[in-house]
């Protein structure tokens, strides 16, 4: 099953989120996330993957309790991606790891592409600032280009 699937964020109601996952959803390419209205804490991406992604709507005066979280040791073999449209417009091709094209999204305002395997381009359809947040340790030269770069 490697097409372009439909879903909603795991514990989402379907009406208030769009997420879209692009491959087969038990081994993804990248999620896909449309801005929707929710309360309180909701994590979009199921918790197998490399890199979380959740959103947390609450009102004024709400607090989140202070709180840390565990060291723990991984093992991670690829660096996953965060795309976050603050303005603008951009369209993101999403390519395997042959190059061959998976998908293409336009990208607006408030929408996220979680990048998580396979390779992808970016053009600017409007000037935007785009946020991206990736895994780290950085360890220096990591990307391969498809044309030269």
């Amino acid at each position: 099953m490697s097409a372009v699937l439909q879903a909603n964020a795991p514990g989402a109601p379907a009406d208030q989120l769009a997420t879209r996952c692009i491959g087969p959803v038990f081994h993804p390419y990248a999620w896909v996330f449309r801005p929707g209205r929710m309360s309180g804490t909701h994590f979009l991406t199921p918790a197998a993957l490399d890199l979380q992604v959740g959103v947390l709507e609450r009102a004024r005066g709400e607090r989140v309790h202070a709180h840390t979280h565990a060291v723990q040791s991984r093992t991670l073999n690829s660096s996953s991606e965060l795309l976050y449209v603050e303005y603008g417009r951009v369209l993101v091709d999403v390519y395997d790891e042959d190059w061959q094209l998976l998908a293409d999204e336009m990208l607006s305002r408030g929408e996220m592409l979680l990048l998580l395997r396979g390779g992808y381009a970016l053009t600017v359809i409007d000037d935007a600032r785009v946020i991206e947040v990736r895994q780290g340790p950085y360890a220096g030269v990591d990307k391969c280009f498809r044309d030269g770069g």
